[in-house]
């Protein structure tokens, strides 16, 4: 019999009308300063591990790092099967499904989970990956079970965000200090992956018992009709997870067959820290995300263009900052060994430039059920990826890749305003933007003083940030709009006798 409350279509057609249903809870700046601050630890350990790897094993490992990493991305998603996200919009609209999308999902998702993983062992072994490789790939991949173990989806449909950015930092610590001390240890990068998989299943055993008793899940498996309900509510939010993972991995996968792993360490260099910036505003998102889904179309637009003012304040001075040092933070990290990652740093800074955007629009896209046509902007952009992969990296290398992340990201970003505009009557690229007067003020800053010949790289940074901050505290920004609200919120606490 079908659980109740299961079907995933249920309520208003397309969701925007749809009337919100609220519950007292964690408020969404709590959820993001909890998430942010587990997302720079995050970033900061998994950007050391990768410099450890680097300059302890060189190109070569580094690439072979980033191919195992790329192949499991694909296993990971495949085995979430859209399951998650569909769960966490489901459960933030109302919280009385917490149960149906509790266990359900976790059996699910473990029964797919063991297929695929099986699977790429024996299409590994077929394609003769070298022994180390084989088993650094499997070690990674099997972190596909606790991942479908963990019942966070119902965390994050719940906006209870605090534990798992507490687990996530502890996880990410053991994780990472295991890694290197192995790593120094025995010289393998197979031995880095131990570490990984056995946080991630403790962090999971924790978060399951955590769940089950505060939220009194029942543990039980779906039953076919749900099985059928669930897939076809999930099949969009899986397809576009697909083409999102073709889009920041198809490059690792193609260079490492066109142009062999030395060259793909060498942008696997460049690419992590491009991918972490864009890691940074996921927390963001991971805590806007049901408050999204649980809004009406007023409130979820309004909430949207204070994402995109809050997200392009930050990212553009960094990325556009880091474009014009982008030579001497490479050599800082990695070392002279890796000068012909600077230009590619240069151009992969798009990633998370336009990514933000692409991200803040497409989940609010797909809290509005209208995930089918971001699977279908997906979808594009992921054959425009391989094609202009396919064409560039024989010609340019490594360069020809990094230019095609710059030309999937604007593709994505040009397809979701005319989605937003067509579905929800909005736009938000001049909110996204607003703050370029003062990136150009700082950008001109730092080409004069490179000029100069001022090569200190922490003076660059710290006259570029000063000269952006009082720059946008001048002009029209979010920053300037900031101040000008808790100005007059003191103000007003005051005259009111300080009672808020």
């Amino acid at each position: 019999m079908m659980s109740a409350g299961m079907d995933p279509a249920a309520g208003a057609s397309d969701g925007v009308n749809a009337p919100p249903t609220r519950r007292q809870g964690p408020r969404l700046a709590t959820n993001a300063v909890w998430l942010g601050a587990a997302q720079v630890a995050t970033v900061a350990l998994s950007l050391g591990l990768t410099i450890a790897i680097s300059r302890w094993l060189g190109t070569a490992s580094l690439g072979q790092w980033r191919l195992a990493q790329a192949i499991v991305s694909y296993l990971l998603v495949v085995a979430d099967a859209g399951l998650s996200s569909l769960a966490i919009r489901e459960i933030a609209r109302n919280p009385s499904k917490t149960s149906a999308y509790g266990t359900p999902i976790v059996a699910l998702q473990v029964a797919v989970a063991t297929v695929l993983f099986f699977s790429l062992a024996v299409v590994l072994a077929l394609v003769a990956l070298p022994t180390d490789m084989w088993l650094l790939t499997m070690l990674l991949a099997a972190v596909a079970f606790p991942q479908a173990l963990s019942l966070g989806h119902v965390l994050q449909g719940r906006e209870a965000m605090s534990v798992v950015a507490r687990l996530r930092v502890a996880m990410q610590l053991a994780s990472t200090v295991g890694g290197i001390v192995l790593l120094a240890i025995t010289g393998s990068l197979v031995w880095v992956s131990p570490p990984i998989l056995l946080s991630t299943f403790i962090a999971a055993g924790v978060t399951f018992a955590y769940v089950r008793h505060r939220f009194d899940i029942a543990i039980r498996l779906p039953t076919r009709p749900e099985v059928g309900l669930l897939a076809r509510g999930a099949a969009p939010f899986l397809v576009a997870a697909l083409a999102v993972q073709v889009i920041l991995n198809a490059d690792a996968l193609l260079i490492g067959a066109l142009s062999g792993v030395t060259d793909l360490g060498l942008y696997a260099a460049a690419y992590a820290i491009a991918a972490q910036m864009l890691a940074l505003g996921g927390p963001l998102m991971t805590a806007a995300f049901p408050r999204l889904s649980s809004s009406g179309a007023d409130a979820r637009l309004d909430l949207l263009r204070r994402l995109c003012s809050f997200l392009g304040y930050f990212i553009f001075p960094a990325a556009i900052g880091l474009a014009l040092i982008s030579d001497l933070f490479i050599d800082l990290l990695y070392g002279s060994a890796y000068v012909a990652s600077g230009p590619v740093l240069a151009i992969l800074v798009a990633l998370p430039l336009f990514g933000y955007y692409n991200m803040a629009v497409g989940q609010t896209l797909g809290a509005s059920r209208h995930q089918r046509s971001v699977m279908v902007v997906s979808l594009m952009t992921a054959g425009i990826n391989i094609g202009l992969n396919l064409l560039l990296i024989p010609r340019l290398g490594i360069t020809g890749a990094a230019i095609t992340v710059v030309a999937s990201e604007l593709a994505t970003a040009a397809a979701f305003s005319i989605l937003l505009r067509r579905h929800l009557s909005g736009q938000v690229v001049t909110t996204y933007f607003e703050n370029l007067p003062s990136v150009a003020i700082m950008s001109i800053t730092l080409i004069v003083l490179r000029a100069a010949g001022i090569d200190q790289l922490l003076v660059l940074i710290f006259v570029g940030a000063t000269v952006f901050v009082l720059s946008s505290l001048a002009l029209p920004s979010f920053a300037r709009s900031f101040l000008r609200d808790l100005i007059a919120s003191r103000r007003g606490r005051r005259s009111s006798g300080g009672t808020p």
